[in-house]
């Protein structure tokens, strides 16, 4: 997700690094069902295709340029929430306090 919405200083790494080591992430995914998009990025992401560093940037900005990093964090959001729902239903101890609080600090995060 942060590829999608962060800096590289923000990342700690070059944006693009995951998509260029092969990963295929959410808002990648989502990006994909957007016929446009996908026109674009089908020819970037050929089965077994090394990306370049260029072509890396190429997919980031298509991706950003989509619906697909807002999509994939209202469904970390929706899970999150229903992670929150369920810890709701065991007694209250620390460690459930902590969890609860990492659910929130998972879709917030910028690092």
């Amino acid at each position: 997700m942060l590829d999608y919405t962060g800096t590289e200083d923000e990342v700690g790494k070059p944006i693009g690094h995951d998509v260029a080591e092969g990963f295929a992430t959410l808002p990648l995914m989502l990006a994909m069902e957007e016929s446009l998009i996908a026109g674009r990025l089908s020819p970037l992401l050929r089965s077994g295709h090394e990306l370049s560093a260029a072509q890396a940037e190429q997919v980031v900005a298509l991706v950003r340029s989509s619906q697909g990093p807002v999509r994939a964090l209202e469904r970390a959001q929706s899970l999150a929430s229903d992670a929150r729902r369920e810890l709701d239903t065991i007694d209250g101890s620390e460690a459930v306090q902590t969890l609860s609080s990492l659910t929130n600090y998972v879709v917030s995060r910028k690092l």
